[in-house]
């Protein structure tokens, strides 16, 4: 297994960490940080009311994209899930706290691809994995065509059958020619995956579902399990494709109750 790079060093980790994620507390001030990834579209605000909800329990960080929120402007938009997880592996090179990943749609596969190139390169890996609404990478998901190719009006007819998107910034015609690089973009990372055969990761999955979800079914949610050698756990709430917007508190107690497991678990490695 290959070893830390010769020529990465701490000081540029911690640049790349953050270059890449949106702390929304003070780093390192809790024993254990949990990394988010977005959906499509989506970026850090989505989580602020997450930190709140662990405080100094949990040091909540999240995955910014270059087009969305404070890097609006940057142009070096990413649109394919390998070039993404090249760039932001180096972050975790040195990281010294325990941490877990939690991805939602998009940012499913996003954690899952990064997981694996943190293994390859031999880096820390986190200790759990949350999949949120998202299918299984082995099971085919594909849209073809992909959705970047879609005219403005029906990108937005598609964020509307999604119903993660605010109605005010769909009906704004500025802030839609604003963000419709960085929704093609996204639509390229997900569209565009393929899902290539791997050893299953060594840490436990946890998958989240809405139930009225009209993409993601139980079976896709299920096929998770076939990607961990350890534990696997499938829960299902009340809502649609964003049901982590209606169901916050209790998708948050769920996921505190994980990691006090996760706590108890390593706690226990650590002492054999």
């Amino acid at each position: 297994m290959p070893g830390r790079s010769d020529t990465m060093s701490v000081p540029m980790a911690t640049s790349i960490m953050a270059e890449w994620f949106t702390s929304f507390g003070e780093r390192c001030s809790a024993p254990m940080s949990m990394f988010c990834f977005p959906y499509v579209g989506g970026g850090p605000a989505a989580f602020r009311a997450w930190a709140e909800y662990f405080r100094d329990r949990v040091n909540v960080q999240a995955l910014q994209l270059p087009g969305h929120e404070r890097r609006l402007t940057d142009q070096s938009l990413v649109d394919s899930l390998a070039g993404l997880v090249d760039l932001v592996a180096p972050a975790f090179e040195y990281f010294d706290t325990p941490f877990v990943f939690f991805g939602h749609s998009m940012g499913g596969l996003i954690a899952f691809e990064l997981i694996r190139e943190l293994r390859r390169r031999g880096w820390p890996t986190p200790l759990m994995l949350f999949a949120s609404a998202c299918s299984a990478p082995q099971i085919p998901d594909y849209v073809v065509p992909p959705r970047s190719t879609l005219s403005e009006q029906e990108i937005v007819t598609e964020l509307r059958r999604l119903n993660g998107t605010d109605e005010a910034v769909l009906e704004n015609e500025v802030l839609r020619s604003l963000l419709l690089p960085s929704l093609r973009a996204d639509f390229n990372i997900v569209d565009r995956y393929r899902y290539c055969e791997d050893i299953p990761l060594d840490c436990p999955i946890v998958t989240f579902g809405g139930i009225h979800d009209p993409g993601i079914s139980v079976e896709m949610l299920a096929g998770w399990q076939l990607q961990t050698t350890t534990s696997f756990e499938l829960q299902m709430f009340n809502g649609d494709h964003f049901y982590l917007n209606g169901c916050r508190d209790k998708l948050l107690k769920s996921i505190s109750r994980e990691l006090a497991r996760c706590d108890h678990s390593r706690s226990v490695t650590y002492q054999s």
